[in-house]
């Protein structure tokens, strides 16, 4: 079913009460050409920092947007122990 208030968004999507986070997607099959064009128009439609993931070779990679404000970067760098 989808979101009566996004009914052009493909997937259902609902926000937890008072949720605050971001955004991280990912699909193996998504083109790495795209994601970050992709990335950035989900971050001006819903207005939270966004991580899109897709394997390349074997490898995850991705492209990040953040907001204004967030320091996207630093929060990875937080986790960079998680990260190869």
């Amino acid at each position: 079913m989808l979101d009566p208030k996004r009914p052009d968004c493909p997937y259902p999507f609902k926000e937890p009460r008072g949720y605050q986070g971001g955004l991280v997607l990912y699909q193996p099959h998504w083109p790495l050409g795209v994601i970050g064009i992709v990335a950035s128009r989900l971050v001006e439609r819903f207005y939270r920092p966004t991580v899109m993931l897709t394997a390349v070779d074997g490898l995850v990679k991705g492209s990040a947007h953040s907001i204004e404000g967030y320091d996207l970067f630093a929060a990875i760098r937080a986790c960079e122990d998680l990260n190869e």
